[in-house]
């Protein structure tokens, strides 16, 4: 096991313990995205791959293993051009998660995606206009 976490040093950067001890945090743990540097509002695991959740797009991490530098990469074949509304935006569920988009619309983990769920009544709970 691994622990990851946000830092606060730059966006969408993050830092992973050491395999095995959630204790020991190396100074080479550090991952960033270069795709998409905006900060990470929220972070969760689904299916062993770690989402990043930024405030205008989502990251996927999957571990690989090996030195600290490069336990993780990004999921390259997955970009989501689209971020969160706040870090308590999310909810886990037994097989997926479903989220707040920072456009204010409610959303569901499809694959290595993000699915439209909303409907007009959520809109309207949102202050938004259904299209």
């Amino acid at each position: 096991y691994r622990w990851t976490m946000p830092t606060d040093v730059g966006p969408a950067e993050r830092i992973a313990s050491a395999v095995g001890d959630g204790l020991d945090w190396p100074s080479t743990g550090f991952a960033a995205s270069a795709r998409y540097p905006d900060p990470i509002k929220a972070m969760i695991e689904l299916g062993g791959d770690e989402w990043d959740f930024g405030a205008t797009s989502t990251q996927i991490w999957r571990a690989q293993g090996g030195a600290d530098e490069d336990a993780f990469d990004t999921l390259g074949t997955a970009v989501i051009n689209k971020g969160i509304a706040g870090i308590d935006a999310i909810a886990k569920l037994d097989a997926g998660a479903m989220l707040v988009g920072d456009d204010r619309v409610v959303y569901e983990v499809a694959g290595y995606s993000l699915q439209r769920v909303t409907n007009r009544d959520i809109d309207a709970a949102f202050g938004k206009k259904a299209k």
